[in-house]
């Protein structure tokens, strides 16, 4: 039998939804943003453009990925029968999204590094990660 005490509940929380959303991507601005967007859609740099960054989709390869978008947007379903509140469903939206990123950029996107910049990473091999700043600028924010 259905709860009809829920109802107001669920009301609010498609209300809450309706006018609320989820911004993930690469907070902090400057410098993070362009190196982010760089190796996202690959780049020409240096004097002369002499210097070739590959397209290394960290972003739109893991938005695109349908299993682990399902996973991220499967966190409203509680706020739908008012199990969860909208706001704490659409953290858990942007934390799983953010989470699907991070780890993207952990798996050695390729095309592997040029001889140059392993030697400059200090032999390290891995794309993407040389500080942990652009993993570390992957967030969320709900609006």
């Amino acid at each position: 039998m259905a709860d009809f005490n829920l109802i107001p509940k669920i009301v609010e929380n498609i209300k809450y939804l309706n006018n609320h959303y989820v911004e993930v991507g690469v907070m902090g601005g400057g410098e993070i943003q362009t190196i982010a967007f760089a190796n996202e859609y690959g780049a020409k740099a240096g004097r002369g453009k002499k210097v070739t960054i590959p397209e290394r989709s960290f972003f739109r390869s893991t938005i695109n990925d349908d299993r682990k978008m399902k996973a991220a947007v499967s966190q409203i379903d509680p706020v739908i029968i008012a199990k969860l509140d909208g706001r704490t469903g659409l953290e858990r939206v942007g934390a799983k999204i953010k989470a699907a990123i991070q780890a993207t950029i952990r798996s050695n996107i390729q095309p592997q590094n040029a001889p140059a910049t392993i030697k400059k990473k200090k032999g390290s091999r891995k794309t993407l990660i040389d500080t942990g700043r652009l993993e570390g600028a992957i967030d969320y924010e709900v609006h």
